[in-house]
């Protein structure tokens, strides 16, 4: 208990249950989130940000091989899909997990419902793809959804799924599980009790996943059942082509570890993270790592931006770099924060200054392991529409996400798998 701001005034069930919420999170995340913030809370430096070069333009000549691949895997059972679900509809005025949210199509559907049914219809696609080539499917359902939710997310999550017969999916063919939790610490290192009996807890961002894909067992199954890509996107880009066989036709051809999917930048200026490289390394730079002389310098061979390859949290993995990598150290992002705490005479406090550190790591950041590691880039009209804002917002809102989605509905082809017939114009 010295690692605890803890009063001297605890009962031993009080003891117990703070030692139980410690015992529950990994021991050495809780180490560096001490060791960082009593070092001064530099997140460690792996070297020059560089521009990342394997960046891949797609073009439609390749495209139709790609596409003929990645059927072939989703045809076999080899490809899965992650969810990234944790999220609230806060900052919408909406208070139930995002995935919940309605943006105004004709059939109402939410996003959750939308996704399902894509991947339902991909499933579809997939199975007469392989029947026509002679590819004999697997006797489990064949495009397995994980759903990473937080602890704020979950319950309503699963229950709301359940309710709805999973929307077109089915139980075997969807598993739950959460994101860890990590603790907020004090400036000397020290943990921080939100009541007598449990701790200041925060979810330990989408970086997490990594070390939940083993905890909870997730990448044992998928190496039982043979699978060989995990597919990974967020609930909120409402655009998204779940599992695009494209995408995954181009990573199998690229025998890559990691692959992203990538739409160029707006403007020099649009605060977004992109692909980059530290030390030689795979990565994303946020905006504000980038000065502004490298954040406009342009390509004299493409005419694009150096730092244009934005990162919108679509990638893919392979299970095999998941096994060997997904309990490596990520770097931990800090935040001080203000945060009711227990004081020394074991009463609760308000602070009015920060007082808590809090940590969490970032998908992307596991991109340093790759030996390989490709980008694909894609139409930002076509496959990023992101659910941020509140409604009247100027950008990524439900006006304008609805907005794309009709458009989407109007141009897309009978191949295009992500509306169903009543939401196409």
């Amino acid at each position: 208990m010295e690692q605890v701001c803890a009063p001297v005034c605890l009962t031993a069930e009080e003891r117990d249950a703070v030692l139980a919420q410690l015992h529950s999170i990994r021991p050495e995340n809780i180490q560096r989130l001490q060791a960082l913030v009593r070092g001064g809370g530099l997140v460690f430096d792996a070297g020059n940000v560089a521009p990342f070069e394997s960046v891949t333009p797609l073009t439609a000549s390749e495209a139709g091989v790609w596409r003929d691949i990645g059927m072939d895997l989703l045809a076999a059972g080899k490809v899965s899909v992650l969810l990234l679900a944790g999220g609230q509809g806060t900052r919408l005025g909406f208070d139930h997990p995002k995935g919940m949210y309605d943006v105004g199509l004709k059939s109402h559907k939410t996003l959750f419902h939308m996704q399902a049914e894509q991947i339902a219809r991909l499933t579809k696609l997939a199975l007469a793809h392989g029947a026509k080539k002679g590819i004999a499917p697997p006797t489990r359902p064949l495009i397995k959804l994980y759903i990473l939710t937080s602890d704020a997310t979950h319950a309503e999550t699963v229950e709301y799924f359940e309710q709805n017969n999973y929307f077109g999916l089915t139980a075997e063919g969807t598993r739950f599980f959460q994101q860890g939790m990590l603790p907020a610490v004090a400036a000397d290192g020290r943990v921080l009790l939100a009541s007598r009996s449990s701790l200041v807890l925060s979810p330990n961002g989408n970086g997490g996943v990594h070390q939940a894909l083993i905890d909870c067992g997730v990448v044992d199954e998928l190496e039982r059942n043979g699978v060989e890509y995990l597919f990974q996107y967020c609930v909120d880009n409402v655009l998204v082509k779940i599992a695009d066989p494209v995408f995954m036709g181009f990573m199998h051809s690229k025998h890559a570890d990691c692959a992203s999917k990538a739409v160029a930048k707006a403007h020099p200026d649009e605060p977004v993270g992109v692909l980059c490289t530290r030390g030689g390394r795979p990565g994303v730079a946020e905006y504000t790592e980038l000065a502004t002389q490298a954040r406009h310098m342009v390509d004299a061979r493409t005419g694009r931006l150096v730092y244009s390859a934005s990162h919108i949290c679509v990638n893919a993995f392979s299970v095999p770099f998941l096994r060997r990598n997904a309990l490596l150290p990520l770097p931990l992002h800090l935040a001080h924060k203000r945060s009711p705490f227990v004081g020394p005479d074991g009463e609760v406090v308000t602070p009015a200054e920060p007082n808590a550190y809090k940590a969490e790591m970032f998908i992307f950041d596991i991109f340093q392991y790759a030996d390989n590691m490709h980008a694909l880039l894609a139409e930002r009209g076509d496959e990023f529409s992101p659910l941020k804002n509140p409604r009247g917002s100027k950008s990524d809102c439900p006006e304008t996400c609805l907005h794309d989605l009709q458009a989407l509905g109007s141009r897309s082809g009978p191949d295009d798998y992500r509306l169903g017939a009543e939401d196409r114009e």
